[in-house]
């Protein structure tokens, strides 16, 4: 996939950000919510933790690798 459009940039750059938003909102609300304090929940934290990881680490440089064509 080529990102050659100034669209489509904004569009990843977006959705990198909302990827990083939304798990983090689940983590703090896995954390503040006392009620979903489960063992079904925290295997979802761990989840959003890796999908946070990838928001933060693998996309950005996805992004820059296909902006810059290499």
């Amino acid at each position: 996939m080529n990102i050659s459009g100034g669209g489509d940039k904004w569009f990843a750059s977006i959705m990198i950000v909302i990827t990083a938003i939304g798990n983090m909102l689940v983590c703090l609300s896995v954390c503040l919510v006392r009620k979903l304090r489960r063992a079904p929940n925290f295997l979802l934290v761990s989840l959003a933790v890796s999908d946070l990881c990838v928001a933060l680490l693998v996309m950005p440089l996805a992004l820059h690798y296909e902006l810059a064509g290499d």
